[in-house]
């Protein structure tokens, strides 16, 4: 029965890019923002909280969109799905990706 319900939460982990808009989905809701929403979006690695992932993707809206910032945690998806996100995202991004604690490791 534990065994289901840790398949179920990592299984329910999903990015999707839809018609102009970037919906993150996980065991414990979704959240969505319009991709000419984004103001900048950068990658973190590192704690910065209790419940933060390690290796974060934020993506942060503009302040007319009046919603919270966009936490993705980057270690469930593929290294592959990580860089599309990022190169959907251009010139929204505010450095270059890093997707390793090893310097160089960024997008290439």
């Amino acid at each position: 029965m534990l065994f289901c319900i840790v398949m179920w939460g990592i299984w329910s982990y999903r990015i999707v890019v839809d018609n102009g808009t970037l919906t993150y989905c996980t065991m414990f809701g979704k959240q969505s923002i319009a991709l000419d929403d984004v103001a900048r979006a950068r990658t973190e690695i590192g704690a910065s909280g209790p419940f933060a992932p390690m290796f974060r993707l934020v993506i942060e809206p503009l302040n007319a969109a009046g919603s919270r910032s966009m936490i993705i945690n980057m270690k469930i998806f593929k290294r592959e799905d990580v860089v599309m996100l990022c190169e959907i995202l251009g010139s929204k991004m505010v450095e270059r990706p890093r997707l390793s604690i090893f310097r160089g490791k960024g997008l290439r």
